[in-house]
């Protein structure tokens, strides 16, 4: 009897780990962000895709020229943004006030944007015609080779027939900075953005974060009417995965003088007319400070959002770990830059959001001249093709790529099947496939997808196998029950009874 005391306390954690998942953090299915240099891609601003076209906008600065300190440097890589090389051509010579600030591909055309001026090559940077925006243009985005939308300041939103030729000012219904924009079709279509104050009165420094605000089409473009208006919050990016389903981020910036800040998530079944707050992990590690008590991690920015419907996503998610300061400069012209130091974090979610899964960063140390480990820089933009595979762009001028890699489907987040070693976007039959009672309505998948057309249909764990008749293995990360409650239980019983 006494024997079966002790056990008891062994007994009942094991019942509990083989019974499931019970909150904790787990790591994020398989795969990770890798950084790919670009060779002077430093002040990167910008990151467009097409297939395996891949397009990265970056400055030079040129700081003994006053009034045109800016030059371009724009990068394409052929390969998914494995290599890069240099296309910006003559456009590169051109001293400039305004630095590239977006880009985008128009059919196989390269488009640049720096102030208002809109650039366009079609011979891969040998040539670049010049047209012209209403306004200084912050993000581009074109639905077809000829058609294409810039949105920028003073809430200006102008579309292109002509692949960036001419623009055509259009009614944005608000004033507010627009700085990106996220379309699912040639109709239904998002811009978000927020203003900027900087400070430069006697003493003071940083950015004041003003008015943000959601507008909306659902007419091409036609019409835009605001959906959601943010106070003092820096808003964006948004993903839907359809003209109602969506998820957009904003974060709150706790300081003027630097990025530290707090992030967070919305979904909306509306267009972004309602917004229900999604609850994110609070602490993801702790800094350990030269001085003071150690302070807890938490999430700032979230630059990359990917949903393949609601409940399976993932999150590019940044923890600012701290803030510095550099002098450089001489001979009386001395210059002061401000720093801040970031850990990218992975985040998947399998129900929308209400658990998510993870890798905590732990406990972090501080010293005077920085944070122990790796600084992942500030991260830009994330763009993804799919939850299970994506980019992201550093300012510092690193490319970030996902790209989950699998054994089998039960690796792969969420439907996505698992061909020739990687996880592909998933399609209506991997859905069916995955449940075969019916696909729940609220997860609304988008259409096409990556299934080869001779695979297999997907082995649902549990069911007949067609080959030995054995059931198939749990997918990878899932606890095994069943068989081990009742053969603890058993041996309990035995040396009871011995």
């Amino acid at each position: 009897m006494r024997t079966a005391h002790r056990l008891l306390p062994a007994l009942l954690f094991l019942l509990a780990l083989a019974a499931g998942p019970t909150g904790l953090a787990e790591a994020s299915p398989s795969g990770q962000w890798s950084p790919v240099p670009v060779p002077g891609g430093e002040r990167a601003t910008d990151l467009a895709r097409s297939g395996d076209r891949v397009l990265v906008g970056a400055n030079v600065l040129d700081t003994s020229n006053l009034l045109r300190p800016w030059r371009a440097r724009v990068f394409l890589s052929e390969d998914g943004g494995r290599t890069f090389a240099a296309v910006e051509g003559a456009l590169g010579q051109e001293a400039a006030g305004d630095p590239v600030a977006a880009v985008a591909f128009a059919g196989p055309a390269l488009v640049v944007a720096r102030g208002s001026d809109v650039f366009r090559s079609v011979d891969g940077g040998g040539q670049w015609s010049r047209g012209s925006a209403p306004a200084t243009v912050r993000a581009l985005h074109f639905v077809d080779a000829a058609t294409g939308f810039a949105v920028g300041d003073g809430g200006m939103i102008a579309r292109t027939d002509d692949a960036g030729a001419t623009f055509v000012a259009l009614e944005s219904s608000t004033g507010v900075a627009l700085r990106g924009q996220e379309w699912i079709d040639d109709l239904h279509g998002w811009a978000w953005g927020h203003d900027e104050q900087r400070r430069s009165g006697p003493g003071e420094s940083g950015v004041e974060i003003g008015a943000g605000v959601l507008v909306r089409t659902t007419d091409g473009g036609a019409s835009w009417g605001e959906v959601h208006r943010f106070s003092g919050r820096v808003v964006g990016p948004a993903r839907f995965i359809g003209p109602a389903d969506g998820f957009v981020v904003e974060a709150e910036r706790l300081v003027e003088d630097g990025l530290r800040a707090v992030a967070a998530l919305y979904r909306t079944a509306d267009g972004g007319n309602t917004l229900e707050q999604v609850a994110l992990p609070e602490e993801v590690g702790t800094l350990r400070a030269p001085i003071g008590p150690s302070s807890a991690l938490r999430i700032a920015y979230i630059p990359g959002v990917a949903f393949d419907d609601r409940r399976h996503g993932r999150l590019a998610a940044l923890v600012h770990l701290m803030d510095s300061q550099s002098s450089s400069g001489g001979g009386g012209q001395q210059t002061t830059e401000r720093q801040s130091s970031f850990r990218l974090l992975d985040l998947t979610t399998e129900d929308g959001g209400e658990t998510w899964a993870y890798a905590p960063l732990g406990e972090l140390s501080a010293s005077f001249s920085g944070v122990d480990g790796p600084d992942d820089g500030r991260v830009l933009k994330g763009l993804h093709r799919h939850a299970n595979e994506g980019l992201l762009l550093g300012e510092d001028g690193r490319v970030w790529r996902w790209e989950g890699r699998c054994a089998e489907d039960a690796d792969c987040l969420g439907p996505s099947p698992c061909s020739a070693g990687t996880c592909g976007r998933p399609s209506a039959e991997d859905y069916a496939d995955a449940f075969p009672d019916g696909v729940p309505e609220d997860l609304r998948p988008d259409s096409g997808g990556d299934r080869p057309a001779d695979r297999p249909p997907r082995r649902i764990p549990g069911e007949e196998s067609g080959s030995g008749g054995c059931a198939a293995a749990p997918p990878s990360g899932q606890p095994l029950t069943g068989w081990v409650p009742l053969l603890l239980l058993a041996l309990l019983v035995r040396r009871r009874h011995r």
